[in-house]
């Protein structure tokens, strides 16, 4: 038994644990940062499939650009797929929703097993000291200046003034403050595998499916695979080895898988799953969570402790937001510790209170796009998925690059209060939430044609968001203020209600043309529309279809 006295101890040394120690290490070099990880060696857990904001952070403030680019494929997008409830459609008859352009801002597929592992390396190279196989026992929160304490289940102490859980789902912090709330809204569980040698995705169909793709390569993607109640990834990982898993909520389909073996054959029960795994297949490992959705109440204190990555909230693998999420606490966490030892204990309460305002809007806003996803619908995707990438790109991704969080500092109790309020409301109301009430009207409309998932079958979509949306990431989030965010939010409802139109129009078997946009624009704006039957009616669509 030892005692050691260190500036920052971080419980957890996977991705959220190890970003955050090589960020407060390379902006703050004096602290002495102690690592703590149960496991003697990684293994392949969720969260290989990274978005835009991971690659900034991982560039702009780990240093890690040449790493990543030498050591893992630049993801080629997310990518949907849709079929019927038979399960019997082979993949390149699939309805496929992806985009067939390289991306302005890059991003990657990651080898979890194998980042973990180097960064413990890089991160010893720069003084950050990393303990495997230790696992922590109990903590004590230091009273005012008093400092932490951190015990291991061998009897080691480590005092330190900064104390972070990076745990993951088991959090250490969980576990002592008994503030973690499951998220009976989205009861969902997960079983995923490592699997080598299946065939390549852009092998199978024919020239014409395989070329219209473009300059992207499928098997580059973040695959899902979406069905009613469930749906499937497949990420790439090595040149043979790819990382394929399953999600399914509890309510809404049937699933139960409790190990490899159950997995296996529920994947080859669907007719894309025999042809990609083929005859050569090698499974490497198997991994499962149940009732994953949960989010602590806490996540930044004054007391001088905190919470990043699974350990502080996770949702669900889909959109792959966990790598988003790290990285804006993470740079949050680095802030108040920079805040905390110029001494400025007002400006640090603050931080605590705004930080932890935003980032509870952060998780809720994710939160509600990824509910609304459960219903394998292609038509559906189209409309929904568009207002998820306006939403990100134009409002979450420059966010977090341009540090807009750090406005929440500046504001009193009383203001993050009604600050509150606002989000608590417009998280149900306009921007996206818009989006999701266009969609369940779309699906009503969808069930009165006797076959809602009739598309789900031999089209393509390729995913495009004009420029004008995506200004606001590719100015790094300059200019992005309240007036910023409220044009995005309405051109997300304006784009959402156009696209379900179309929806419609296409399954009375016609077009909406330029003048009949128009139309639905200017009204849509001038407060004549508020929901899709008035769009409709707008177009003058209503002299087909029997809308509601």
């Amino acid at each position: 038994m030892s005692e050691q006295v260190v500036d920052v101890v971080i419980i957890g040394g996977s991705m959220a644990g190890s970003c955050l120690a090589r960020n407060l290490k390379l902006k703050i070099p004096k602290l002495k940062i102690t690592v703590l990880e149960k496991k003697k060696n990684f293994d392949h857990g969720i969260g290989e499939s990274m978005l835009e904001v991971f690659w900034d952070y991982a560039s702009r403030d780990l240093g890690l650009s040449k790493y990543l680019e030498a050591n893992y494929f630049y993801k080629h997008g997310l990518r949907f797929f849709f079929e019927k409830e038979g399960k019997n459609t082979p993949v390149s008859e699939m309805s496929e929703m992806g985009r067939t352009w390289y991306h302005a801002i890059p991003a990657h597929q990651i080898n979890r097993a194998q980042f973990d592992e180097d960064m413990v390396k890089l991160n010893e190279q720069i003084g950050i000291d990393t303990e495997r196989g230790v696992s922590v026992s109990h903590i004590d929160v230091g009273e005012g200046e008093e400092l932490h304490r951190v015990v291991t289940a061998n009897g080691d102490v480590y005092r330190c003034r900064w104390m972070v859980d990076a745990s993951g789902l088991s959090s250490v912090f969980a576990q002592k403050f008994r503030d973690v709330e499951k998220l009976d809204a989205h009861p969902v569980s997960s079983a995923w595998m490592r699997v080598k040698n299946m065939r390549d995705l852009d092998e199978l169909g024919d020239s014409a499916w395989r070329e219209r793709v473009r300059f992207t390569n499928r098997s580059l993607s973040t695959n899902h695979f979406m069905y009613r109640g469930y749906w499937v990834w497949m990420i790439p990982l090595d040149a043979q080895t790819v990382s394929i898993g399953v999600v399914w909520h509890h309510e809404k389909s049937q699933v139960s898988i409790k190990n490899q073996k159950e997995l296996e054959a529920f994947l080859l029960s669907h007719t894309w799953g025999k042809e990609l795994f083929g005859h050569d297949y090698q499974i490497v490992d198997f991994g499962a969570l149940k009732n994953m959705a949960r989010v602590s109440k806490t996540i930044f204190s004054t007391q001088r402790w905190f919470r990043t990555g699974m350990a502080a909230g996770f949702i669900d693998p889909l959109f792959s937001s966990g790598s988003a999420w790290l990285t804006d606490l993470n740079r949050m966490i680095s802030d108040i510790i920079q805040t905390d030892i110029e001494g400025d204990q007002q400006q640090v309460a603050r931080k605590v209170a705004g930080y932890d305002v935003y980032a509870h809007w952060w998780f809720n806003n994710f939160l509600f796009h990824i509910t609304g996803n459960y219903h394998g619908n292609y038509d559906l995707h189209k409309v929904l998925f568009r207002a998820l990438l306006m939403d990100y790109f134009g409002i979450v991704m420059p966010a977090g690059v341009g540090e807009y969080w750090k406005n929440f500092s500046n504001l009193d109790s009383e203001s993050l209060e009604k600050l509150k309020t606002i989000f608590h409301d417009d998280l149900r109301s306009g921007g996206a939430a818009y989006a999701h009430k266009i969609k369940d009207e779309l699906a009503e409309f969808l069930d009165k044609t006797g076959d809602s998932l009739s598309n789900n079958i031999g089209n393509f979509h390729d995913v495009e968001i004009p420029g004008v949306y995506m200004k606001n990431s590719m100015n790094r989030g300059i200019g992005l203020d309240d007036n910023a965010i409220k044009e995005m939010r309405f051109s997300i409802e304006m784009e959402s209600i156009i696209a379900a139109s179309k929806v419609v129009a296409e399954h009375k078997k016609t077009k909406l043309s330029e003048n009949d946009i128009a139309v639905i624009e200017e009204k849509y704006k001038m407060g004549e529309i508020n929901n899709l039957e008035d769009a409709i009616k707008a177009a003058r669509l209503d002299r087909e279809i029997e809308f509601f």
